[in-house]
């Protein structure tokens, strides 16, 4: 099963939402690379069907840590489009290192299930709706 079909027509009517992220000034000077890899997910976005007016990348928290005394505006942003159910498709270089511990992201999967809000990444793709938890390439 190809990852497109994981996206069906109600997800691309929804809006694409990549969230790239580095936790330090110094790792958006020394990652450079994963810097550009991470904003590259709105062509794969494309690649899945979205349109490039409907793909919106949160970039807010990029060089903010993530270890709990610092609000993280873009997450917050981030969390809101997806239980308002503006999101079809959340895009993150990996998964687990979206949100800043484990709490944060099993609060982000459920809201994605209940909205059937697609949550990948470029190792381990992961399709989340209100029944499953599944590799979007599986």
């Amino acid at each position: 099963m190809s990852e497109n079909s994981k996206v069906t027509s109600s997800h691309l009517r929804r809006q694409a939402l990549i969230y790239p992220r580095q936790s330090s000034a110094g790792q958006l000077e020394r990652n450079v690379e994963s810097t550009a890899r991470q904003y590259a997910l709105v062509e794969y976005a494309i690649e899945l069907g979205f349109p490039r007016e409907q793909i919106v990348v949160i970039d807010d928290d990029l060089g903010v840590t993530a270890d709990g005394t610092v609000d993280r505006e873009g997450f917050a942003r981030l969390t809101a489009e997806v239980a308002l159910g503006h999101a079809g498709l959340v895009l993150g270089l990996e998964c687990s290192r979206v949100a800043r511990n484990n709490s944060d992201f099993y609060r982000l999967l459920d809201l994605c299930g209940i909205t059937d809000t697609v949550i990948g990444d470029l190792d381990g793709r992961v399709r989340v709706s209100s029944r499953d938890v599944m590799p979007v390439g599986g």
